[in-house]
């Protein structure tokens, strides 16, 4: 999939940008989603993408209803892509688009994607506590709030951005190895921040209570660059030095590679990655919906008790809880990118949308998504088991809200951007 990068690039047509900025016109189609929607081909597009999801999670409810995917083989299967599949599958995306793209126009921006990741995470992190906490009446130091903060701050970067990417663009190969390439970037600047601030914010008190300071570090090294991390940064490193001749030809260059049989078997693993991600994804939300068997050895732990200090009853206070995180998803965290995306394109850091429509698209798909699901891996491993379970169900819950949201924004991104 991976095979051409600038094959189609000089076909590609692009909507007219008049005097106004780009990003307001961007801004402009947020909100005159009514006239796009219309017998609009993105519209259609980005329907048939979550319709597809939608089906896969009927499926993944189907095999767990009935007992073929278990909660251990969920596990298995889970660690297997993200330890194994997905770093074989980022090295080779990012290494193939990066070698072929070069420093020219449309090439990847190693920087921007990155810093882009970083920059929205903390400003969604500000705007967030600063903002929808005191107005929806959620306290920040209360039960769950340094997790919900965090919830809105990072969404799902490793999973569904890739599924939609290719069920968008599975027909059109230079399209999708370009946002594979964008999405892994933006990855390794979400996960170093996710595990350094994110964690901070969740866990002020865990390096303390740490006994060993070598392993306590160890861990955290381990944390900051798991799997897909290093899977990407390995295929920059070997894509920017002359090892990259090892893997792929140069452009207009004849002969094979030496590595090209090692590189072929690393393609060919990492495409399970993405159907491997998405049924997990899926099984882990029926199980989280209460579909299976259920576990009489370890049966779910009660609901916790509500203490003096809680102003509120439970049902309000779940439900201020998901219109944080879907407020903050769903319309503050696109705003907050364009913003950075504003900013970035001053700098010079990522080229107009008329030049590199992808980069841009990916990442106001980036900043739509759904909460990331590794905050509530970091609850469980920090033992916190039961805050970690009621989080685990406000997420599906946000999860099955921001479908509509998420079709709006890439119906948009997609038709603003000529990527339709």
């Amino acid at each position: 999939f991976c095979d051409s990068i600038h094959a189609e690039s000089s076909c590609r047509t692009f909507p007219p940008f008049h005097t106004m900025s780009s990003q307001a016109t961007l801004l402009r189609g947020l909100t005159e989603t009514t006239p796009l929607l219309r017998g609009n081909a993105a519209f259609s597009a980005a329907g048939l993408a979550a319709a597809e999801i939608a089906a896969s999670g009927l499926v993944g409810s189907a095999f767990v209803h009935g007992g073929a995917l278990t909660l251990p083989t969920i596990r298995a299967l889970a660690g297997a892509t993200f330890s194994v599949l997905l770093p074989m599958f980022l090295f080779t995306s990012v290494l193939q688009t990066a070698a072929s793209a070069g420093h020219g126009r449309g090439s990847v921006g190693v920087l921007s994607a990155p810093l882009a990741a970083i920059g929205h995470a903390f400003v969604v992190f500000v705007l967030s506590r600063s903002v929808l906490f005191p107005a929806l009446g959620v306290d920040y130091e209360m039960l769950e709030g340094r997790s919900l903060a965090v919830c809105c701050a990072f969404g799902n970067a490793g999973t569904i951005p890739f599924i939609f990417a290719e069920a968008l663009f599975r027909t059109r190969p230079d399209v999708l190895a370009e946002c594979y390439a964008q999405m892994s970037l933006f990855l390794v600047g979400g996960t170093l921040f996710f595990w350094s601030f994110g964690r901070r914010v969740m866990l002020p008190d865990a390096d303390v209570a740490s006994g060993d300071r070598t392993a306590g570090l160890w861990r955290y090294l381990t944390r900051m660059c798991p799997p897909p991390v290093v899977g990407t940064v390995t295929g920059l490193a070997v894509a920017a030095t002359p090892l990259r001749t090892l893997f792929v030809s140069p452009a207009g260059a004849s002969g094979t590679p030496a590595l090209w049989a090692l590189y072929n078997s690393l393609l060919t693993f990492g495409r399970a990655a993405n159907p491997l991600a998405l049924l997990v994804l899926v099984a882990s939300l029926a199980i989280g919906a209460g579909v299976g068997h259920k576990n009489p050895v370890n049966p779910l732990p009660p609901a916790p008790v509500m203490t003096a200090d809680a102003a509120v009853p439970p049902g309000p206070l779940s439900l201020r809880r998901l219109a944080c995180v879907a407020v903050a998803r769903s319309f503050v965290s696109p705003l907050a990118m364009l913003g950075i995306l504003s900013l970035l394109l001053k700098a010079n850091l990522v080229g107009a949308p008329q030049e590199n429509p992808t980069q841009w698209f990916v990442l106001l798909l980036e900043s739509a998504v759904p909460p990331a699901q590794n905050v509530v891996l970091m609850l469980q491993v920090a033992g916190r088991g039961e805050e970690a379970g009621e989080l685990a169900k406000l997420l599906l819950r946000s999860y099955a809200i921001s479908a509509v949201p998420l079709i709006l924004i890439v119906t948009v991104a997609l038709t603003s951007l000529g990527l339709a």
